[in-house]
């Protein structure tokens, strides 16, 4: 029970290394997601992967299962991004940590400043040379099992974050609906012309779209 919750315990400082480097935008070369926590595992990959390449997808290169190759992902990982700042490798249940091919262990510590790679993986030989090599070179976050409550607990952040950006919305739409129905007016592409009737709003901010003749604004 002690190495678990030390293993939960190494987990949780990983995670918040890794959420540390998704606000600041100071990507490592690689990372290692590795434990039996299915859904962890699924959610910092598509997070982590997510900041660092957008809706991108010409400069992401994904290696499934065990018919990954060591030569193809390096060189996967050695190509130049195409008008963008990476090229991230994702690579998924590959098995690499228990072979520690020659050519990836190598390469492990020459990752280009252009490339970010992620593995992710069930489970790994930490005594491998892959292992050791990348864990001195990037970030590795265990996700060992979690109980329901950690498990609540470390999914919760960006559930918060997102329902604070929607109270956000709420409040300035409110607002925004409060004023403009007290002024009891609304403009056309004529400022000098009062509307008496049914016309179309013409918003004056590129940041702002139409909804029946209210103009609801972005934040």
């Amino acid at each position: 029970m002690a190495r678990e919750d030390q293993e939960r315990e190494a987990g949780r400082t990983a995670a918040a290394a890794l959420e540390q480097d998704i606000k600041n935008k100071a990507y490592r070369r690689v990372y290692l997601i590795y434990g039996e926590e299915t859904y962890l595992r699924d959610s910092y990959r598509r997070r982590l992967a997510s900041c660092v390449s957008g809706d991108d997808t010409m400069n992401v290169r994904v290696f499934d299962g065990k018919a990954a190759e060591a030569e193809r992902i390096v060189s996967a990982a050695e190509s130049l991004p195409f008008f963008a700042d990476y090229v991230l490798v994702i690579v998924r249940d590959s098995g690499l940590f228990k072979k520690s091919p020659d050519e990836l262990v190598d390469f492990i510590g020459h990752i280009p400043e252009t490339t970010v790679m992620i593995f992710d993986e069930e489970s790994v030989d930490k005594r491998s040379r892959l292992y050791k090599k990348l864990a001195a070179a990037g970030l590795v976050v265990p996700c060992p099992k979690q109980s329901e409550q950690s498990l609540r607990s470390a999914t919760s952040r960006p559930m918060r974050a997102r329902r604070s950006r929607g109270t956000r919305l709420i409040i300035f739409w409110t607002a925004w609906v409060t004023a403009w129905s007290i002024s009891g007016r609304r403009w056309t592409s004529s400022p000098h012309t009062r509307e008496t009737d049914r016309l179309s709003l013409r918003p004056t901010s590129p940041r702002s779209r139409l909804s029946g003749h209210r103009t609801v604004y972005l934040i």
